[in-house]
């Protein structure tokens, strides 16, 4: 299996794709308790709790449409690899919308650009290079 590029990653809320975007970046992460007994032979043994979910999206506005969401909304989010019938790999699921924030640079003339923060809300679904089945 060779390596292979997202430039042609894709995010969607809902059934809407989001356009111009410019990067996103997923952590998935999971709870882990720790404790030591009379049963651990003075090691420390670990318990897995639950799944978590934050991530990133950054784009470029656009002049013609609305932002796709607003800080606290909740929504559907679909980030996958590549914008195929079937990507190589995508993670879908609720998130609420965390923070929301805006980049004007006057001083470069660089296009007015948006970031949003989010952070699941339940369970979401792997496929592909995410998936672990």
């Amino acid at each position: 299996m060779s390596a292979f590029s997202g430039k042609d990653g894709i995010v969607k809320v809902g059934a809407v794709q989001v356009a111009e975007v410019t990067k996103r970046d997923v952590e998935l992460t999971v709870e882990v308790a720790k404790y030591a007994s009379s049963s651990t032979a003075g090691w420390k043994a670990a318990v897995v709790g639950p799944k978590d979910i934050t991530g990133n999206v950054e784009a470029m506005c656009n002049d013609t449409g609305v932002a796709p969401f607003g800080e606290g909304d909740i929504v559907t989010l679909l980030l996958a690899t590549d914008s195929g019938a079937t990507p190589k790999g995508s993670l879908t699921g609720s998130a609420v919308i965390k923070s929301l924030s805006y980049e004007v640079d006057p001083g470069t003339g660089a296009p007015v650009s948006w970031k949003a923060s989010f952070e699941g809300n339940g369970a979401w679904t792997k496929t592909g290079v995410f998936s672990t089945t």
